[in-house]
């Protein structure tokens, strides 16, 4: 896999700075934001953000360190994608 073929969701809290810089290196990199089109809405609960990066094969760019680290640990536990 190449950069350009890698997919990024960045979380509705993050700075959108990194878009930014990610897409001034890498042009036609993937990156969609939470709350805009072809993203999961804004106010999304955790586990379907989670859901979402699953299904769709995207990785999350998170500053949520408050609940993040526990769903994502809850969502890996429970994860048939694994199995």
């Amino acid at each position: 896999m190449t950069a350009s073929e890698i997919r990024y969701l960045i979380d509705e809290d993050t700075t959108h700075r990194i878009r930014k810089g990610l897409l001034r290196r890498q042009p036609s990199i993937d990156i969609k934001v939470i709350g805009e089109e072809g993203a999961p809405p804004l106010g999304n609960k955790d586990a379907d953000i989670l859901d979402y990066l699953e299904k769709a094969g995207y990785i999350l760019i998170s500053t949520n360190r408050s609940t993040m680290p526990k769903h994502l640990q809850e969502h890996l536990l429970f994860s048939s994608y694994f199995f």
